[in-house]
């Protein structure tokens, strides 16, 4: 990019050129992408060697060319590299002791890759934790609304709202379990994200219909199960419109007269049309 310019660049970590003569300087590249070139050429070996010119090269002094400055004594692994191949002792003079360049350039690289080691545990962890919290929520949630439905309890009262004295079987039967747990507390009402609530109407609604649905799988497994014939009984109540309350007796594999309430139906068009379709659904 130009000298004068800031603009983005669009850059293939995948593309990185591997021969060291063919390499863009770092700090010639944008500063919003500097680091992951960095992080990507870090997953190769410190030390190269360039075709081009027949050199060896140092990564890591490569990389972090700019914040070392000099590279001090010894034979210089950037720029035009080194290529007296006859001393190879000099390689161990460029890594040189403890604080030389080569080895703070080291110890740069080495943060940089921890650093998002570091970065991607803690996002890791912290979604581990969301997730933990949220099903912990739900399954309180579902416990109360599973209560409710097999004590044939509403859910919801006339007044949800923080005021009211009775807010409804659901939501006092969550206030009931916060006021006893300090786990559910720190997940339920004020302290949970609004996000998370999983206390509006339509929430339960379809936690109502998730139980509708398992219950009534439930049942026709049962009803598989067994060799015997199903007896429907049906009433219906016109005082609205025309319904149909299904019941179906049974009697199970062990030989047990069983009844079982599959719901209240709308008839449509007749009652045999009606449970046809019922029948075909499960």
């Amino acid at each position: 990019m130009s000298s004068n310019s800031k603009e983005n660049v669009n850059l293939n970590l995948h593309d990185l050129p591997r021969d060291p003569d063919l390499r863009t300087v770092i700090s010639k590249l944008d500063p919003k992408i500097q680091d992951e070139v960095r992080r990507a050429y870090l997953q190769m070996d410190w030390l190269e060697y360039s075709i081009v010119k027949d050199a060896t090269f140092c990564l890591y002094c490569y990389v972090f060319r700019e914040e070392n400055g000099s590279q001090g004594p010894g034979p210089c692994f950037i720029g035009e590299g080194f290529r007296n191949w006859k001393k190879k002792e000099m390689l161990r003079q460029h890594v040189g002791g403890v604080n030389s360049a080569h080895n703070i350039a080291r110890r740069h690289c080495k943060s940089l890759i921890n650093q998002k080691a570091h970065v991607a545990t803690f996002f890791f962890n912290h979604s581990k934790k969301i997730k933990k919290e949220y099903r912990l929520c739900l399954t309180v949630v579902i416990d109360c609304i599973r209560f409710l439905l097999r004590e044939g309890l509403a859910l919801c009262g006339n007044n949800g709202s923080q005021s009211s004295n009775n807010r409804g079987n659901l939501l006092e039967l969550l206030q009931f379990l916060v006021d006893h747990n300090d786990e559910i507390k720190d997940l339920i009402f004020n302290n949970a994200p609004a996000n998370l609530q999983m206390t509006s109407p339509d929430i339960q609604k379809q936690i109502v219909s998730v139980c509708l649905t398992e219950t009534s799988k439930a049942i026709i497994k049962e009803i598989s199960d067994s060799l015997f014939s199903v007896m429907i009984d049906e009433s219906h109540d016109i005082s609205i419109k025309e319904q149909m309350s299904v019941v179906l007796h049974y009697v199970d594999k062990k030989g047990h007269v069983v009844e079982r309430f599959i719901g209240i139906k709308h008839v449509i068009d007749t009652v045999k049309a009606s449970l046809d379709t019922l029948f075909a659904r499960h």
